[in-house]
């Protein structure tokens, strides 16, 4: 997502991630993911999976709280901001805050001053 500002812009990005997944809840994640032409990154650490899921283009937030809740408990909402303000608001979309209220899950956040 993109905010224009006075005199530049701030890119703002929306992510699920998913934390510390056996290979077998990944793999039944991602089928029902690419089902759902869902779109996310994984990495693997050690024994464990982390899936990071783009929400930004999500609207119908049931789909994606019915897989996560069938799948773990161990999610939370990533937003990176890049800006060159150091001070000034974001507003959350609803379908990110829909999926925020449904999981229940922690909201953090990365700012980058560029």
């Amino acid at each position: 997502m993109e905010i224009k500002r006075e005199t530049d812009i701030d890119y703002v990005r929306f992510n699920l991630r998913l934390l510390h997944l056996t290979v077998e809840k990944y793999h039944n994640i991602i089928n029902d993911l690419d089902k759902n032409n869902i779109l996310y990154s994984f990495r693997k650490i050690e024994n464990n999976i982390n899936i990071l899921i783009n929400l930004e283009e999500i609207q119908n937030t049931n789909i994606l709280v019915d897989l996560i809740n069938n799948i773990t408990d161990k999610c939370d909402i990533y937003i990176s901001i890049r800006s060159t303000y150091d001070h000034g608001g974001l507003d959350v979309p609803k379908n990110i805050l829909d999926i925020i209220r449904a999981l229940k899950c922690d909201l953090n956040f990365s700012f980058f001053i560029s």
